[in-house]
């Protein structure tokens, strides 16, 4: 029983974590989308194409970890 709920404790944690990468990625293409830091990113197009598979990645692994847990939408 005890492992059960481990496994559920840390699935839980890489899906926190993924979470927040998702989120990390909007802000960031948020901030392209404001024209903030141009001068940093002379190709805006690969910097925010970055952060869109960033954010895939991340969607992707939350919902493996979903659906792991029996949690599917």
């Amino acid at each position: 029983m005890e492992n059960v709920k481990m496994k559920e404790v840390l699935l839980r944690a890489v899906r926190a974590k993924h979470e927040a990468k998702m989120a990390e990625a909007l802000a960031n293409i948020s901030v392209y989308d404001h024209s903030v830091g141009i001068g940093e990113h002379s190709d805006l197009v690969e910097a925010v194409e970055s952060q869109v598979d960033k954010y895939v990645h991340a969607l992707e692994m939350v919902e493996g970890v979903n659906m792991i847990l029996g949690e599917e939408e």
